[in-house]
């Protein structure tokens, strides 16, 4: 019942959409040269002062949350259907089911409006990772996480390098016309960045995340405050000075080599 539904996850999870779509606002420009990291290279004045903030503090920071609050909900689920004496395995089932719904959903958002969509990358997340979210060990979902934080850090930092010079569209089917056109870029930009990028970029966070959910972090706020402070504390101070960098490069104070833009890209990542 809602009176009984704890409310944290909720409100993180509405917080963080709002700054994926933030985040990916730079993405539907189009017709000028695109630089760092996929921002404007002719950026300016006020644009510059965002494209910083948005760097350091919005984009590549919503989604790893999410998608830990993802992980996050189905270890709730599984704790739920445990108290009522649901076998693991019928859980792990309902798991994957969902997750299979969500791949769908994530196809057709994905080929009809938006490329970039995450429902798809989470719903295979949840297909491939249910029988460790639901059953894993505190040790293999902790393995998992940090080996996730690795191999996101590694994977995105070509996220940083500009685009071939002349390119002016971030993702071709935002310029596109025809409408078969960008139905069929569609398809091709949300399986390699929606599904398969966002995948790698995400599933050592949704370990994470059931492993918080282990510990009760939101269901239980008040036992773990001083916890949860010291946290945000130090992740915002990580977010902040790991995406400088990649922050000055965007808006152009900082002109660096493409192996220096490649660690600045993992470092923010």
């Amino acid at each position: 019942p809602i009176a009984a539904r704890v409310a944290a996850p909720d409100l993180a999870r509405g917080a963080m959409l709002l700054l994926i779509a933030l985040a990916n606002a730079h993405v539907w420009l189009y017709a000028h040269p695109v630089g760092v990291r996929g921002y404007p290279q002719d950026l300016a004045g006020a644009d510059r002062v965002v494209a910083a903030l948005q760097v350091v503090l919005v984009d590549g920071r919503a989604y790893p949350l999410f998608g830990l609050l993802f992980g996050y909900g189905i270890t709730q689920l599984a704790a739920r259907r445990a108290v009522v004496a649901v076998p693991a395995d019928d859980v792990v089932r309902l798991v994957r089911r969902r997750g299979a719904w969500m791949i769908v959903i994530g196809v057709v958002h994905g080929v009809l409006l938006w490329p970039g969509d995450i429902v798809g990358a989470y719903g295979l997340l949840a297909v491939l990772m249910a029988v460790v979210l639901v059953r894993g060990a505190p040790g293999t979902l902790a393995g998992i996480a940090v080996t996730g934080a690795v191999v996101s850090s590694l994977f995105l930092s070509g996220s940083a390098v500009a685009p071939p010079p002349g390119t002016t569209a971030l993702m071709p089917s935002v310029a596109a016309t025809d409408p078969v056109s960008v139905l069929l870029l569609h398809a091709v930009e949300w399986g390699l960045i929606g599904l398969l990028v966002q995948s790698i970029a995400v599933f050592g966070a949704v370990a994470l995340g059931a492993l918080a959910a282990r510990r009760r972090l939101l269901d239980e706020p008040e036992r773990h405050r001083q916890l949860l402070a010291r946290l945000a504390l130090a992740g915002l101070t990580a977010a902040v000075l790991g995406g400088l960098p990649l922050a000055l490069a965007v808006v152009g104070v900082w002109t660096p080599s493409t192996p220096a833009l490649l660690l600045a890209g993992a470092l923010h990542s």
